[in-house]
């Protein structure tokens, strides 16, 4: 009777603790297949990703495509625009206009010794028929070491809208004369403007006894 008692709960002990480790064995294969449900999650995750970043950099390379083939339309609609500009320019007559401009209270200017007074200064804006932009100065005593009344004139080639697409070194001469209302000969005095190289440059040119 004891031995039959002593079986039945060494029995009882056995079946709990299968039970127990089914249980465990049930929660560990539970936790794996989450596990692994997860680690599929991530591994599509990842593709999709790399999918969009292929896409990404293919759409960056047609990008990158589309700007150098722009780019390099640009540059040649400028080269064309360039040499039809140099063309026509070639054609055109190379004088420009008269340009004419009067100095007001010219006595009372130059009635001012350059050591004992400031000089005056009158600029004048002009732009010339093939788009340069021009400037000139007119400057009574302005040498210091003179003591006649004395005018200098300064003739800039200053920056314009048009400097992209004109001809450079620009060469000009011209022709600059000084008119008294007086008709007076004696008063007339001119002098031609040397030429000068650069895109931006000046000359000044000097009468001396004015």
């Amino acid at each position: 009777m004891a031995a039959g008692i002593e079986s039945q709960n060494v029995d009882l002990q056995q079946n709990e603790c299968y039970i127990e480790v089914k249980a465990k064995q049930a929660n560990l294969e539970k936790t794996i297949e989450m596990q692994e449900m997860e680690i599929i999650s991530c591994k599509q995750q990842i593709t999709d990703l790399e999918l969009k970043e292929n896409l990404k950099l293919d759409e960056m390379q047609k990008l990158e495509k589309r700007f150098e083939i722009q780019t390099e339309e640009y540059r040649n609609l400028v080269e064309v625009l360039h040499e039809k500009m140099e063309k026509r320019f070639d054609k055109m007559d190379k004088s420009c206009d008269e340009f004419r401009t009067k100095l007001d209270d010219m006595e009372k200017k130059y009635s001012a010794i350059c050591k004992t007074e400031k000089s005056a200064q009158l600029q004048v804006d002009a732009k010339s028929k093939f788009g340069y932009e021009m400037r000139l100065k007119f400057s009574p005593n302005d040498v210091k070491d003179v003591e006649k009344t004395y005018l200098s004139i300064y003739f800039d080639v200053i920056k314009g809208e048009n400097d992209a697409i004109l001809k450079w070194p620009n060469k000009c001469t011209g022709l600059i004369a000084i008119l008294d209302q007086l008709n007076d000969k004696a008063t007339k005095f001119s002098s031609k403007i040397r030429s000068f190289d650069g895109c931006l440059g000046k000359s000044p040119f000097d009468f001396e006894g004015f």
